[in-house]
């Protein structure tokens, strides 16, 4: 158990250095290799290490023998998963790399969730260690977790973040990302007028993009005005959506 950690933990160790290189320090990433690329190549990963972190620790500590008897054991668990938690960091800090040059989709907000999820298992992981909780406490713990989370992304209009975001960060007003994509805006439904009302105001010189804009707006309006003017079908957020439009579009 010993040699597998000490192992681990310089595997970590290299590519968070690597890490600390290409990501955290702002250097330029290696020749042939997207922000995309890069993005997914941290991911993917971190789905095989973080279960991988939680079954090795559970396994190293399985006996009380272990637990109390060698420090040396625990000192490099530490160290492991901090290293595991500063994967996900960078592996979060890519994501929004990733989006700064592209786009803001639901995806890509549901990868940096699940990403902070994994962080918090990690933290629990340690605190179980320090306070010797259960592996029942442990399940407990990341349930709680996940549903806490399920519980305030209810109540969080993704659909307006992400138009909003997208439009102030698009190239045809004068943003850094690339062109809008106004038919995906238009797949998130009426929660997204607001911001495209604001980006046709501010289209002054691309008619174009102008009158795509237009176009979407009153499809997406008319959409919202069905829902409004139905009481069965109105919710409080639409009802604040309408108000907002009302006030946009004067």
């Amino acid at each position: 158990v010993l040699l597998s950690l000490a192992l681990l933990n310089c595997i970590f160790a290299f590519q968070n250095t690597l890490d600390v290189y290409f990501l955290w320090s702002g250097a330029e990433l290696p020749k042939g290799v997207s922000h995309a690329q890069y993005a997914h190549r941290g991911a993917y990963p971190l789905i095989l290490t973080a279960l991988l972190a939680a079954a090795f620790v559970l396994f190293a500590l399985k006996n009380k023998e272990n637990n109390t008897r060698n420090a040396q054991i625990h000192t490099l668990i530490y160290i492991w998963i901090c290293q595991n938690i500063f994967l996900v960091a960078s592996s979060i800090l890519r994501t929004i790399e990733y989006i700064k040059v592209y786009s803001l989709t639901e995806m890509r907000i549901a990868a940096i969730i699940w990403m902070g999820l994994v962080a918090i298992g990690l933290g629990l992981i340690i605190v179980k260690i320090l306070l010797r909780k259960s592996k029942a406490w442990l399940v407990n713990a990341n349930s709680f977790s996940l549903a806490a989370v399920i519980l305030v992304s209810c109540f969080v209009n993704f659909g307006s973040i992400i138009s909003w975001a997208n439009v102030q960060n698009c190239r045809q007003l004068g943003g850094n990302g690339n062109e809008l994509d106004i038919t995906y805006l238009a797949s998130l439904g009426p929660s997204s007028l607001p911001a495209l009302i604001w980006a046709k105001a501010h289209a002054h010189d691309n008619e174009v993009f102008a009158n795509a804009l237009g176009q979407t707006i009153t499809i997406l309006d008319a959409e919202l005005r069905l829902n409004v003017g139905d009481w069965r079908s109105i919710t409080f957020r639409q009802y604040r959506l309408s108000n907002e439009v009302g006030h946009l579009s004067q």
